[in-house]
């Protein structure tokens, strides 16, 4: 109980001083917390002692900061004046190539997903451990003509170039979190981001996830690094942003449990006691490169011209701006099984011993862009941009090599008939050796209801066609349990929607129309559906405030019509019920509340480890089931903390908690997370 006298002896001490910051009634509150945290685990077993202390001991060193870092009462700025003055910015941004600047949200909403896949994906299913293969729930179809290898499993878990968010810090800017929960689960991330000099800002970014699984052989490691620059001229008549990223993934791959039946009766209480399928199979990925994005502008600007009434700007023609980017990406994937011959598999082809599949990418790809898109923010009556890219591609399999490049033009027009509205439309072609004849066509209408920021009512209307040749893998792969080599024809998608939101609603509607969509069979094989068939999904989210209560919906409505194909849920459903309280003084921000998480039941795909993919099974129907968590979200100025107790409803005696078939979900478990921002 170290760490409850320590606590004692500072509220004995500071008692009765000034507390503007709450932290005398915070340590009570954290000695509590460590006390129910000791009791629950001595009753459930849920988390090691040692890792208790630890955590606890972590919140405690954020809680009471050296001299150095502390802030003065009178200056220390709030929680929301840190999110309006840290902004950022993506690489891509809009087709103009625009980079538009958005604010750091330092808030508590949703803080306690602390699992990075709900970032990316918010509706998942996964194999029951964190930064392991998953896929999404909500079925979207392929409409992007650029090369496409075409395993995305472990997605949720990589930096991307389109992802990563530029920092503009006024001054060094540092985020730390750490999250740790029972299995040896952690999550550690960071970010430093500060400007070196005038225009230029230099930045990184860690991640790491450990995770032993709770059954055996499912253990998960990612280390995903980034380093980026940022520079923009005095003049902002030219600009650069630069990254390299490195994302390595190690996961052990144990094909699923035996016997669901002892899992559904609950025989074993202790989950490492289950057999399981493979028990020395491993994945591992690894994937780094570099990019980088430049633009000029091609017009001078004149110096300002006083008269004796104002003070005014004069310009030359406007000749808009060259943007060219750069990027080299290189992917390896690697599958290992020490025991082929387990009978998990249906073939082997070349070794009987041990499976050591290999695959190689390399991708080359520049492209140069021009616009004449403002870059004041205030949009043009119209703009336009044309672009040519050229991507050239290695791919390695096994002994067997490929080679092949793509020129692909595209072009986008904007026109802008008066403040509120906002059309939008581009198209692009590729011609090149493997996405050769591929296009798209999308177009857009945006209207704005209301001029005043926080009460404007967005209206988007959209379409979209495109022809696509089938991803990579469908058509070529070379394993130890798995080959083919096929030749489909090019996938067609026309699809409509609308998206609307106003305040705190949200609200879409997606209909599309597919024929040749290529997908993984019963037997892991790839096939290709060659009718017609057409989906619909809709969604509508919105967040209520009544008084001190918060009430956040999201319900997901498809169907799939034409096909047995392809599988997904009719219903999904996230919602959060909590509690908004200030303490002490309104020096804490507190959150109490319930997360739950509901999908109908379907006959969900299963997972191939060989092959990093998920594919069409007829003989379980998964889903019916509500997974609750019961969390606490704690602020104290930059200070943010979680303690959650996932899936409680574990222990209600419903052993059907499945999200892949034969992957049984976590049981209940104890998470602490928490996060701290330095920006002084």
């Amino acid at each position: 109980m170290v760490l409850q006298l320590n606590v004692g002896e500072y509220v004995i001490a500071n008692f009765y001083k000034p507390d503007p910051k709450g932290r005398v009634f915070f340590c009570l509150l954290l000695a509590h917390l460590s006390r129910f945290c000791l009791l629950l685990n001595a009753k459930f077993k849920l988390m090691p002692k040692t890792t208790i202390f630890i955590t606890l001991a972590l919140f405690s060193f954020f809680i009471f900061p050296t001299a150095q870092s502390q802030t003065s009462p009178k200056t220390a700025p709030k929680p929301k004046t840190d999110s309006a003055y840290l902004y950022y910015f993506y690489a891509q941004s809009d087709s103009a190539g625009l980079y538009n600047h958005l604010s750091l949200d330092t808030s508590m909403y949703r803080f306690q997903h602390y699992d990075p896949i709900y970032q990316k994906v918010p509706f998942s299913a996964s194999l029951g451990n964190i930064g392991l293969a998953h896929h999404n729930l909500v079925f979207t179809p392929k409409t992007s003509t650029d090369f496409d290898f075409g395993v995305h499993s472990f997605d949720g878990y990589l930096f991307t170039v389109n992802q990563l968010k530029y920092f503009v810090p006024s001054s060094p800017f540092t985020e730390l979190y750490y999250e740790m929960g029972s299995k040896k689960e952690q999550v550690f991330k960071a970010s430093h981001y500060q400007q070196v000099r005038r225009g230029l800002t230099v930045g990184a970014d860690l991640m790491i996830i450990h995770s032993l699984g709770y059954y055996p052989n499912q253990t998960s490691n990612v280390t995903d690094v980034n380093i980026s620059a940022s520079y923009f001229s005095k003049n902002k008549k030219y600009s650069i942003i630069a990254s390299y990223i490195n994302n390595r993934i190690k996961a052990t791959e144990n094909g699923g449990i035996l016997a669901d039946s002892i899992f559904e009766q609950n025989l074993y209480t202790d989950r490492t006691a289950f057999n399981v399928w493979l028990n020395s199979a491993q994945n591992q990925y690894k994937e780094s490169g570099l990019y980088f994005k430049q633009y000029f502008f091609l017009t001078n600007k004149k110096s300002r011209v006083q008269d004796d009434s104002t003070a005014r700007s004069k310009w030359h023609i406007d000749l808009g701006k060259i943007t060219h980017t750069f990027q080299y990406l290189r992917q390896s994937q690697v599958y290992r099984d020490g025991d082929p011959m387990s009978g998990y598999y249906l073939n082997i082809y070349a070794d009987s011993l041990k499976t050591f599949d290999t695959t190689y990418m390399d991708k080359y790809e520049n492209q140069f862009t021009w616009t004449n898109a403002s870059n004041s923010g205030k949009p043009r009556f119209f703009e336009l941009f044309v672009s040519i890219k050229h991507d050239f591609f290695n791919v390695k399999e096994d002994s067997i090599k490929w080679n092949f490049s793509q020129i692909s033009p595209s072009a986008g027009i904007s026109i802008t008939p008066y403040r509120n509205m906002r059309l939008n439309g581009n198209a692009g072609y590729t011609n090149g050796t493997y996405n050769g004849g591929d296009y798209y066509l999308n177009a857009s209408l945006l209207q704005i209801v209301g001029d005043k920021p926080g009460k404007q009512a967005f209206f988007m209307v959209k379409a979209n066609i495109a022809k696509t040749e089938p991803a990579w893998f469908y058509e070529h792969y070379h394993a130890n349990n798995f080959r083919w080599d096929t030749s489909f024809t090019k996938q067609k998608t026309a699809g409509i929607g609308f998206d609307f939101s106003y305040k705190y609603l949200k609200a879409g509607f997606n209909y599309y129309i597919c024929r040749n969509f290529v997908y993984l069979d019963t037997l892991a094989l790839p096939a290709q559906i060659t009718k017609n068939f057409r989906i619909m999904n809709m969604f509508v989210s919105k967040d209520t405030r009544i008084g001190i209560l918060g009430f956040d919906n999201k319900v997901v409505f498809q169907q799939i019509y034409g096909t047995n194909a392809i599988r997904v849920p009719d219903y999904i459903v996230s919602s959060s019920l909590y509690c908004n309280l200030h303490l002490f003084n309104k020096a804490m921000f507190a959150q109490i509340g319930v997360d739950g998480f509901y999908n109908s039941s379907y006959y969900a795909d299963a997972y191939m480890p060989a092959l990093r993919s998920f594919y069409q099974q007829n003989t379980k129907k998964i889903g019916n089931y509500y997974y609750l968590d019961f969390f606490i979200n704690m602020q104290v100025k930059r200070a943010r903390m979680f303690v959650k107790y996932q899936h409680f409803n574990s222990w209600f005696g419903d052993y059907s908690y499945y999200m892949t078939p034969h992957y049984p979900m976590q049981d209940a478990s104890l998470k602490f997370g928490v996060s701290w921002i330095f920006h002084d």
